[in-house]
């Protein structure tokens, strides 16, 4: 995650998210931003982040140059560049509200879509027949293919599931980093992630989850 510059100047903006989310979803303060490059003024070519149609943060500075083209080539095609936040900070006693971003460690326009790429990726424990079946599957006779396909992920046991059938499981020195998934669920998203399968030559293929 990464935390997100200037927040201390918009805390009236933030303020209501922090009133909505901790009300309704106390179990996870987990929400959706919009990015967009600055056009103009005195910081024109930066990453503002909006939320409810306000300003609430900026990209740091030191990510401008690796994020600020994907997004602006995201608006430019008419999707909004999008990723989920989280707020950091302040209780119930007063202070200052953060937010921090779920942003990819890599930023990079992905099949078309408005959001950024996954967060990480956590390889899946399947089973050899299940992987043999998913290689069947796979049309293309590339000696290196990746297929993309939507997936799900249960927080509750860390089971992946595709169109409806558990395929494995997460390992067990990832279930510690799904939280954010856990927060999703409790939130009222729905836990869909990235799977990709990957067939290499000679090797046996792999399926990969990218958590959201």
């Amino acid at each position: 995650m990464t935390p997100l510059s200037g927040t201390s100047f918009y805390q009236e903006a933030i303020a209501p998210i922090v009133e909505h989310l901790r009300t309704n979803r106390p179990q996870a303060e987990l929400f959706t931003v919009q990015l967009a490059v600055l056009p103009d003024g005195p910081y024109a070519g930066s990453v503002a982040v909006y939320a409810n149609g306000r300003r609430v943060a900026s990209i740091p500075t030191g990510l401008t140059a690796e994020y600020g083209p994907v997004v602006r080539a995201l608006t430019d095609s008419g999707a909004q560049a999008t990723c989920r936040a989280v707020l950091a900070g302040a209780d119930d006693a007063g202070g200052t509200i953060g937010i921090w971003a779920l942003l990819p460690s890599r930023a990079s326009i992905q099949y078309g879509g408005p959001f950024l790429p996954p967060l990480s990726g956590h390889r899946v424990d399947v089973s050899a027949d299940t992987a043999a079946a998913f290689g069947e599957s796979i049309k293309s006779r590339a000696k290196r293919f990746t297929d993309r396909r939507l997936g799900l992920v249960d927080p509750a046991s860390g089971d992946v599931l595709l169109a409806g059938s558990v395929i494995g499981g997460l390992p067990a020195q990832a279930r510690a980093s799904i939280e954010c998934v856990v927060a999703a669920d409790a939130a009222g998203y729905t836990t869909t992630c990235q799977l990709r399968l990957i067939r290499e030559s000679g090797e046996r293929l792999r399926v990969v989850a990218d958590l959201p």
